[in-house]
């Protein structure tokens, strides 16, 4: 008989789809949003939650911690007679506030694997757990690909700048959106299928620094993305840019890695130009992907 367990999210998000799908392969699942319970006190929502708990036996309760101010060490501290994991997908901008909500629980999992190693260096048990990592979604659907280069995301300011730089270098580049109004998860699925090379771009800038004392210091983060994995799993090679998360996964024979515009452009033009180095890096990078990730 599978353990039962919790799973306690801020609000509904994209990615939670994904979380539900992983951990249900293994437990059977519970999951409840904290913002349906704003309209309740904070003693409220912690007694309505162990009578939840109590209810339905569970044994395990996963927090989502990033951005949301109450669930805390103290929050945490008071959930009675289970197994706590915090989970935390936005580590890079959070890490030393998550790091003291983690002294409340018992292991820590982080999409991150630099992250996983700065919580073991603080002494926690901590492990690597890719979120967008599910084979049932993201597979090879082995069709011809068509697609040059494909970008998926959301085009801020500073992505259009790099990506109309590409497209004038020469090179032929299929941008959609996939978090909110374009295309679904199977639809991307099967783009990424489509396409010779997924480009992916770690940099995060602005707007979510949690430390007053590095608000006007740390411009942006280099930080590993849920594209990375979503293209190997679909049989796609990622050229990427740096993010040190990133390299402790794969090596640059796997996962060609640039830090400018520039050598972006030159990786690409060298992959479309060589079929055979572009399927041989594509066969490498797919197999490590879904022998390490896939749920």
């Amino acid at each position: 008989m599978k353990k039962r367990c919790l799973l306690i999210f801020k609000w509904p998000i994209y990615a939670q789809r994904f979380l539900i799908n992983k951990f249900s392969k293994f437990y059977d699942t519970e999951y409840l949003y904290i913002n349906n319970y704003k309209n309740k006190s904070y003693s409220q929502i912690i007694n309505e939650i162990n009578e939840f708990i109590k209810s339905k036996n569970i044994e395990i309760v996963f927090f989502e911690v990033d951005f949301i101010k109450i669930i805390n060490f103290f929050f945490i501290k008071k959930i009675k007679n289970v197994k706590k994991v915090l989970m935390t997908f936005d580590d890079c901008v959070l890490h030393e506030m998550n790091a003291i909500t983690a002294n409340a629980c018992d292991i820590v999992l982080s999409h991150c694997p630099l992250s996983v190693k700065k919580y073991e260096e603080k002494g926690y048990e901590s492990f690597y757990m890719p979120c967008e990592a599910d084979g049932n979604i993201f597979k090879n659907h082995n069709i011809k690909k068509e697609i040059d280069v494909l970008f998926f995301g959301q085009i801020t300011p500073d992505r259009k700048e790099f990506l109309d730089f590409v497209v004038g270098s020469g090179i032929s580049i299929k941008t959609v959106g996939y978090q909110s109004i374009f295309v679904s998860e199977e639809e991307l699925s099967k783009l990424i299928s489509k396409s010779k090379i997924v480009l992916n771009l770690s940099k995060t800038i602005g707007g979510t620094v949690a430390n007053n004392t590095s608000e006007d210091i740390y411009k942006f983060y280099y930080q590993i993305k849920g594209r990375v994995i979503m293209s190997g799993l679909c049989g796609t090679l990622c050229v990427s840019e740096y993010s040190p998360g990133q390299e402790i996964l794969f090596s640059k024979d796997e996962v060609p890695t640039f830090h400018t515009k520039e050598e972006c452009v030159e990786i690409l033009k060298k992959l479309l130009a060589n079929e055979k180095l572009l399927s041989d890096y594509a066969t490498k990078f797919s197999s490590k992907t879904y022998d390490m990730c896939e749920d």
